[in-house]
């Protein structure tokens, strides 16, 4: 008998529920979607692009909207015979132009089935010399189109020599336009003076979905990723509530009813309920800090370390310094040398930024000034199960357990909430 067999279960197409899944219909995003379809018209009409920034938070619909209409826009570029290409990428792990450059290069080789070029090894003029000899093998309309453009730290020279390849005769007859998306809506803000004049990009804002919006969106991936009859009386609504309040991410209210569905389906279930709700926002929490702890550097983990101790303890909120103390204790402990007062304190900025602490602004007048407190932002358990399976000098076996013995003397969290430990 095969080791794997298909799988029957109270799922139709699991698919659909991932984040790469680009749907026919998309929900929530109408005036959108009418406003960007306005930027890309001169594209068809065999125009000079427009370059369209887009902004918004993560999971509000900029990815996948551009991905529908780009689709719908070589389709019909195809049918009314306009050259047309688009080369996409995504902008993680890109410092500099010279790094974006290499990878837009690179996807325009791959599309014609071309060697690519090693990242390093060549000068920026000699990148962007192929680039535009390979531009101008294609012609027509060209489309970069780049994701997460504020993660490029330097990008000023990208965005200043694309769109004036043309002009400046780079290129011969490749009419060039830049689709960005960006979660920083200040991204255009510190770009240089000739960039932005350059540039004179058309913007596009992509608002938070709101309850009903996510409904809406919930309600037409279950129908085809669920069979019919398997997701229970408000459980759409429940999820849909859950991510208004966090951020209006789409994506995260994908990512909860995919792991409610899976929830069920370990449990042998044939139907979703509020408790797989429950259980997926507890899971996909904890995740998430696991991921968000073993991001930060190890000062910054010994700065956290303070604060869950003295949640522990039921110090919370507590001072600087007050934590300070605890600080230098946990570094003794693995021998690691402390930084200053002011050091930490920065260390306990940068985490509530990053919204693994909460910080609470006090003011006391004259006699007591004004100060600052930091607790833990997500809840102990959450907190406890994520540090409890990764691996880190701090957050070790011996302190997490303390931290959990410690929580139960303090009746902070029950043994019943600790059904994580072994």
């Amino acid at each position: 008998m095969p080791r794997f067999t298909p799988e029957t279960s109270i799922f139709d197409n699991h698919d659909v529920l991932d984040e790469e899944w680009t749907p026919e219909t998309i929900q929530g995003r109408d005036e959108e979607i009418e406003q960007y379809q306005e930027y890309l018209q001169p594209v068809i009409n065999g125009w000079k692009p427009k370059n369209i920034f887009l902004y918004g938070k993560t999971g509000v619909g900029k990815t996948v909207v551009t991905e529908r209409l780009l689709k719908d826009l070589q389709d019909s570029a195809d049918q009314f015979d306009v050259p047309l290409s688009v080369i996409k990428i995504t902008c993680d792990n890109q410092s500099s132009s010279y790094q974006a450059a290499v990878k837009l290069l690179n996807e325009l080789l791959r599309q014609r089935d071309q060697p690519t070029v090693p990242a390093t090894g060549y000068s920026q003029q000699d990148i962007f010399d192929k680039l535009w000899s390979e531009i101008d093998k294609i012609g027509g309309t060209i489309l970069f189109v780049m994701d997460e453009i504020d993660n490029i730290s330097s990008p000023d020279d990208i965005l200043y020599q694309i769109p004036r390849a043309q002009k400046n005769n780079y290129v011969e007859d490749a009419r060039l336009g830049i689709i960005a998306i960006s979660n920083d809506y200040s991204f255009t803000e510190d770009l240089s003076p000739k960039a932005k004049s350059t540039l004179r990009e058309t913007e596009l804002h992509f608002s938070a979905y709101d309850a009903n919006e996510l409904i809406a969106i919930l309600e037409h991936r279950a129908d085809l990723a669920f069979h019919e009859g398997v997701i229970n009386e408000g459980v759409i609504e429940r999820i849909a509530a859950i991510v208004a309040q966090e951020a209006g991410d789409a994506r995260l209210a994908m990512d909860l009813l995919l792991e409610a569905g899976e929830i069920a389906v370990r449990r042998d279930s044939s139907t979703v309920s509020l408790d797989d709700v429950e259980r997926a926002e507890e899971f996909l929490e904890s995740n998430w800090v696991s991921s968000a702890v073993k991001a930060i550097s190890s000062q910054e983990q010994v700065s956290l370390a303070s604060v869950v101790f003295a949640e522990c303890n039921g110090d919370t909120p507590s001072r600087t310094k007050d934590l300070y103390r605890q600080y230098c204790a946990i570094c003794e402990s693995i021998s690691r040398e402390p930084t200053t007062s002011r050091q930490m304190r920065e260390h306990l900025n940068e985490l509530a930024f990053q919204n693994l602490l909460h910080k609470h602004d006090k003011n006391e007048g004259i006699d007591g000034g004004r100060y600052y407190t930091f607790e833990l932002e997500p809840d102990m358990k959450t907190f406890l199960q994520a540090v409890y399976r990764i691996e880190s000098r701090v957050f070790d076996d011996v302190f997490v357990e303390k931290l959990i013995s410690k929580t139960l003397q303090n009746s902070i969290v029950s043994e019943s909430e600790l059904d994580f430990v072994d």
